[in-house]
C-alpha cells in the first residue's frame, strides 16, 4: 500500500494508504443525493445569524426549490452507500440558493445534528485568500454515478480564478457535481465542484467564501428571494415590478416548455432573470424562478412575476409567447423604459391586455409593438405619452379583430417612420385622433377607408 499514486500522468507523493485514510475519515461527511439528478453533497457547520448551524450543501441543478416543494424530502446515502436515509425538508429549510450562472449552490439547514462534518477552512475569509489558494494542492471526495457506489477520491491543484469561481485540474468522474473541494495540506473545506469546463481539461468550482459572505447579509433569511448581494452592487434597490399573465394550456402543450417571457433578447436587458431578482408564482404557489414551466395538465394558469430590477429596454418581452391569453401590466414599473419594439409580437392568442398605468414618456421605439396580435379585440392606450416616439412602423400589423382604436392621446410630432402601421388590420373601421395628428398616418387611414374621428 505504499506505492505512489499516478495522477494525470504524474507520480505524486500522495500514497494509496493516505487516500484510504482520508476517505475512511470523511466518507460519512459526504453523501450521494438522489435529487433532480444524481450528485454529491456534503455536511458542514457554518456561521448563520450569529449561530453555528449544521447544513447540507450541494449544487442547485442537483437540488432546487421546485424539487423540494414537490417531494419534501431528499434521499441520501453515506458510508459507501451502506447508510441510506431520507431527510425531511421543506422550502423553509433552504437558507441560501443561487442559480447555475452564478454560484450553482444550495445550502439547506439540517433539522438534526450529527457527528460527521467537514471543517471549513477559515483562511478563505481573509482578504488575500484568493492569492493564497493559487497553485494550491486540493482534493475532492464524491460519489460516482451508479446504483451501488463507493466514495471516490480525486487529487489536483488550483490553476486560476474566474470571477467568484476558481479553475482547477483534478481527477474526477460522473457524480462529482456538488462534491466538496478540500485543501490538501489542512484537509479543510474551501469550495464546491461546479462542473467540467468546455475544454474538458479544467474544472470550475465555487469558492465558498462568496456565498457564505452573502448568506450573512440576507434580509428575512427564511425567504431565499430576499438575498441582497451588497458586495457586488452599488445600485439603488428599485421597487418590485409585477407582471401578471394568464397562460392557456391545451393537450398538445402538456409536458412541453412554456415560456413566460422571451428568454433570448429580453432577459439580456435584465442582466439575466434569475431567483436573485425575480419571484415566480403559479396559481399563487411560489416556485424557484425558471424562464419556463412544463405543465402536466390542461387548463388556465395564473402566472405572477415579481422583478426587482430597473428595466430600460423591454423589446421582445413577450415575443412569440403563443400560450398567453391575458397580460396585466398595471402593476409593472415602466417609467424607465425607452424601447417597446416587438413587445407583444406574435402573441397570437392574446385576448386581453391591461396597459392602464403604462408609462411611455421615455419610449422612442414602438415598432411592431402589437404585430400579429390577431386575437385581441380592444387596446386601451389612453395612458400612452408618445411625444418622444420616432418609430411606429408595423405597430398594429395583423390585429385582425381590432375594429376601433383610440389614439387621441398620441403626440405624433416626432414620428419619422409609420410604414405599414395598420397593415392587415382587416376589420379596423374607426380610429380616434387629435387635431394635431401626424398627416402621414391620417393619409394612411384614408387610403384604407377607415373612419377618422377627430377631437
Amino acid at each position: 500500500m505504499n506505492e505512489k499514486c499516478k495522477i494525470n500522468g504524474v507520480i505524486d507523493t500522495i500514497t494509496i494508504e493516505k487516500t484510504e485514510k482520508l476517505i475512511n475519515q470523511m466518507k460519512n461527511c459526504i453523501c450521494k443525493i438522489e435529487g433532480k439528478e444524481f450528485g454529491t453533497g456534503f455536511f458542514c457547520k457554518i456561521n448563520y445569524n450569529q449561530d453555528i448551524i449544521p447544513v447540507l450543501i450541494s449544487n442547485t441543478h442537483i437540488l432546487n426549490m421546485d424539487f423540494i416543494k414537490l417531494n419534501n424530502e431528499i434521499k441520501i446515502s453515506t458510508n459507501d452507500d451502506n447508510d441510506i436515509k431520507t431527510l425531511n425538508i421543506d422550502e423553509n429549510d433552504i437558507i441560501y440558493i443561487s442559480p447555475f450562472d452564478k454560484y450553482d449552490i444550495i445550502i439547506i439547514k439540517l433539522r438534526e445534528d450529527s457527528e460527521n462534518y467537514l471543517e471549513l477552512d477559515e483562511n478563505i475569509f481573509t482578504n488575500d485568500s484568493e492569492k493564497f489558494y493559487e497553485n494550491e494542492s486540493i482534493y475532492i471526495l464524491h460519489y460516482p454515478k451508479g446504483d451501488k457506489a463507493c466514495v471516490s477520491y480525486g487529487y489536483g491543484f488550483t490553476n486560476s480564478k474566474e470571477n467568484k469561481d476558481f479553475i482547477y485540474k483534478c481527477d474526477i468522474n460522473s457524480g462529482s457535481l456538488g462534491a466538496p473541494i478540500l485543501n490538501l495540506s489542512t484537509n479543510k473545506l474551501i469550495g464546491i465542484n461546479k462542473g467540467i469546463m468546455s475544454n474538458n481539461e479544467y474544472i470550475k468550482g465555487t469558492f465558498l467564501k462568496y456565498p457564505l459572505n452573502e448568506l450573512n447579509i440576507i434580509k428575512n433569511s427564511n425567504s431565499n428571494n430576499d438575498i441582497l448581494n451588497k458586495n457586488e452592487t452599488n445600485k439603488t434597490l428599485v421597487s418590485m415590478n409585477e407582471i401578471r399573465i394568464e397562460v392557456k394550456i391545451n393537450k398538445e402543450d402538456i409536458n412541453k416548455n412554456i415560456h413566460f417571457l422571451d428568454n433570448t433578447v429580453f432577459n439580456s436587458y435584465l442582466n439575466e432573470l434569475n431567483q436573485l431578482n425575480t419571484e415566480l408564482y403559479i396559481n399563487d404557489n411560489k416556485f424557484e424562478y425558471q424562464k419556463y414551466f412544463i405543465p402536466e395538465k390542461e387548463g388556465v394558469f395564473n402566472i405572477k412575476l415579481k422583478i426587482n430590477n430597473c428595466i430600460k429596454d423591454c423589446s421582445h418581452m413577450f415575443y412569440g409567447c403563443k400560450n398567453i391569453i391575458n397580460i396585466d401590466l398595471s402593476f409593472f414599473n415602466s417609467k424607465n423604459i425607452n424601447n417597446m419594439s416587438y413587445i407583444f409580437y406574435d402573441c397570437i392568442n392574446l385576448e386581453k391586455i391591461n396597459l392602464s398605468s403604462f408609462d411611455t414618456k421615455n419610449v422612442t421605439n414602438m415598432e411592431s409593438m402589437f404585430d400579429n396580435c390577431n386575437n385581441i379585440e380592444s387596446i386601451d392606450l389612453s395612458s400612452f405619452d408618445t411625444k418622444n416616439v420616432i418609430n411606429m412602423m408595423y405597430m398594429f400589423v395583423s390585429c385582425k379583430k381590432l375594429e376601433y382604436i383610440d389614439l387621441s392621446s398620441f403626440v405624433t410630432t416626432s414620428i419619422e417612420n409609420t410604414d405599414l402601421m395598420f397593415y392587415e388590420c382587416l376589420n379596423l373601421k374607426k380610429v380616434k385622433i387629435n387635431m394635431e395628428f401626424n398627416p402621414k398616418i391620417i393619409e394612411m387611414l384614408k387610403n384604407k377607408n377607415i373612419e377618422i374621428i377627430k377631437i
